[in-house]
């Protein structure tokens, strides 16, 4: 938003990561590798969302899926390449 001098971020936990209550670090906790987070301030990794079938998730603190498996490759949910 503008304060009126300048552009101030929104402070909050970003997509891609899960913030418990009453954390300061907002980028201390990136969804595990096979997940991704699409919405903000979620509070647990459990509010982390797996990767569906034929999809994978390469890589902590994503906000969307990497892509998806190359064909001639079956990709289970929560597939990530490692």
């Amino acid at each position: 938003f503008c304060d009126g001098f300048a552009l101030t971020s929104y402070e909050g936990c970003p997509q891609g990561y899960y913030c418990p209550e009453g954390i300061s670090d907002y980028t201390k906790y990136p969804c595990p590798y096979g997940t991704y987070g699409a919405q903000t301030l979620l509070q647990a990794a459990s509010e982390c969302t797996p990767c569906s079938a034929g999809q994978y998730c390469n890589g902590e603190g994503l906000s969307e899926p990497t892509g998806d498996c190359s064909a001639g490759y079956y990709c289970a949910e929560g597939a990530f390449d490692n």
